[in-house]
Formats: C-alpha cells, sequence, structure tokens
C-alpha cells in the first residue's frame, strides 16, 4: 500500500511556464543573432549551467550574456526582466493550497541564485515546507543527492513522496531513488495523476 506524505514540484513547466512568444523573437534580431545563437547564449550556455550550480551567481551570469549578446545596461535589465516574464499557474497554486492541510509541500528547481527573489510571492514558506533551489545546494537534478536534501528537509523518506516534473530524465532520476513520480504535461494531466496516487494511500 502507497502511504504519501509529502508532494514535490518542480516550478519551471509546472507551476510557471514561458510565454508562448519567446525570449528570442523580440531579442534575436536585434543582437543581430539567429534565434537558434540567441538561445545557446542564453539558455544553453556553460554560465548558464555554473548559474544552475551555483559555482557563479545570477548576477554574473547575466553581466555574461550582457556581454556576448553586446546589450548596454538598460537593455541588459530589459532582457532579464523578458526572461522572468512568464504565467503562474494560480489554478495549481490553488489546488496546492487544498493538498496543504494533508500533505506536506516542497519546491525542487534547478535555478540560479535570484531564483528565491523572483518567485517569492507565488513560491514561499507560507505554502511551502520546503523549498530547494540547485544553485543554493550546488546539485542539480536528476543528480541524487538534490532529491535526498529535498526528503531530508521534508522529513519524509523517498516512498512516502509524490514528485512532478515536467523533464523525464529528472522523473526517471525520482523513480531511481523509490520517489512516486508523474512526468508532468498539462494541469488537469497532473491533477489526475496525483488523485490516482492518493486515491491509494
Amino acid at each position: 500500500m502507497i502511504q504519501i506524505k509529502a508532494i514535490l514540484i518542480d516550478i519551471g513547466g509546472v507551476l510557471w511556464h514561458e510565454k508562448e512568444t519567446p525570449l528570442s523573437a523580440n531579442w534575436a534580431g536585434r543582437c543581430g543573432l539567429s534565434p537558434k545563437e540567441f538561445d545557446e547564449i542564453v539558455y544553453n550556455s556553460e554560465w548558464g549551467a555554473q548559474a544552475l550550480l551555483g559555482n557563479i551567481t545570477g548576477e554574473k551570469m547575466w553581466e555574461t550574456i550582457r556581454d556576448q549578446l553586446g546589450l548596454s545596461l538598460s537593455e541588459r535589465s530589459q532582457c532579464e526582466e523578458e526572461y522572468w516574464a512568464g504565467v503562474w499557474d494560480t489554478g495549481f497554486l490553488d489546488y496546492c493550497r487544498e493538498l496543504k492541510s494533508e500533505y506536506k509541500l516542497g519546491i525542487l528547481s534547478d535555478a540560479e541564485s535570484t531564483a528565491r527573489k523572483k518567485v517569492k510571492p507565488w513560491v514561499s514558506e507560507a505554502l511551502f515546507d520546503a523549498i530547494v533551489f540547485s544553485s543554493e545546494v550546488g546539485i542539480c537534478k536528476p543528480d541524487p543527492k538534490i532529491f535526498q536534501r529535498a526528503l531530508e528537509q521534508l522529513g519524509v523518506e523517498a516512498s512516502e513522496t509524490l514528485f512532478l516534473d515536467d523533464r523525464e530524465r529528472n522523473v526517471h532520476g525520482a523513480k531511481a531513488l523509490g520517489i512516486h513520480a508523474i512526468h508532468y504535461k498539462n494541469r488537469s494531466q497532473a491533477i489526475a495523476a496525483i488523485h490516482e496516487y492518493l486515491l491509494l494511500a
């Protein structure tokens, strides 16, 4: 029999979603780059990976991006603001508030050092019992150690935890540790899958 005591949730792609219009649509041409070249600098760079691990700050990451894109200080601020501009799933957050009365809730997210401040209006200790960001612990998903950190903060065992993430590799990483995991695709699918797990408990 499954006994779920805690639900652990990713942010990007689950609670928060990028705008449908890519950032590169507004910025690549301004920087004299193709959308692919822009995305490599902003999303897929070595400095981005280092920021997620906490080896450099989010500020340093954006300074490097600014240099690579040739932006002015004001352009860099605007680009960063648009980078963070997205849609919060307030319906899912309301659902989390319903779950809060019976289950511990946690956040597990790969994010750079400014993330906690950026997401605080939606993600705070008032709702979540544990909030683990990769840059603060120096580990990214799907490394088993970051899952262990989250479990320790929640005070639960792997078998007592349900995890939601939009990336399959992170779902597989959680399952390898004995955590119950759902590959998030959309809100209705995720809520139905959560209900199925909780009914088995």
